[in-house]
């Protein structure tokens, strides 16, 4: 029997088990008693400090055992890949987390209590082309797009797309799958994006 969950199950499941974690940090001594990275300081304190070109993939929902393959593979090759551990905002959100990967000075949540959304610097990112003309006020030379853009090899799409200083490849397949898709879609969606 297939068990399926509906969005607001899963969502109410994933706060309880939210305000425990928070809890536990509390505990801890807070989130700057924790010495690892936070998501939100990623563009701060690992792409803002490169001078050179750089190239960043935002793959949404990745699981762990297949980024240690990716690494793994990569390393094959002359591509230095290493891999390391960060500290997720809450809630584990699309709408939230993708977002706050990208340069800020100000994250803020709004809404009601069932429907909350995020702003960076005030402003809603709620699409590709937001976020690329948000991160251009930030770095020149910068730009955000799908992975389905990139993938679809149009050399010279791809070379002016790369001619940019930075470029963010926001890439969902996964993530979509596992909303909308049986446990074979799933599986297969995962293996396929590696």
């Amino acid at each position: 029997r297939r068990v399926r969950f509906r969005s607001n199950s899963y969502a109410k499941w994933c706060n309880r088990l939210i305000l425990e974690w928070t809890q536990c940090i509390q505990d801890a001594g807070g989130a700057n008693a924790l010495h690892v990275l936070k998501q939100q300081d990623f563009y701060s304190n690992i792409i803002r400090p490169i001078q050179k070109k750089v190239v960043v993939i935002v793959c949404d929902a990745l699981r762990y055992e297949l980024a240690a393959n990716l690494v793994q593979e990569l390393a094959k090759s002359r591509h230095i890949a290493k891999l390391g551990a960060a500290l997720a905002m809450l809630p584990t959100e699309t709408k939230f987390c993708k977002p706050s990967l990208l340069p800020h000075k100000s994250l803020t949540l709004f809404g009601t209590t069932d429907e909350q959304n995020m702003c960076v610097d005030n402003k809603l990112l709620d699409s590709t082309q937001k976020r690329s003309e948000f991160l251009q006020s930030y770095r020149d030379k910068s730009i955000c797009v799908s992975f389905e853009e990139v993938a679809q090899y149009n050399q010279e799409k791809n070379r002016k797309i790369f001619k940019n200083s930075l470029v963010y490849i926001f890439h969902d397949s996964i993530d979509t799958s596992g909303h909308d898709g049986t446990g074979k879609q799933i599986v297969a969606g995962f293996t396929q994006a590696v």
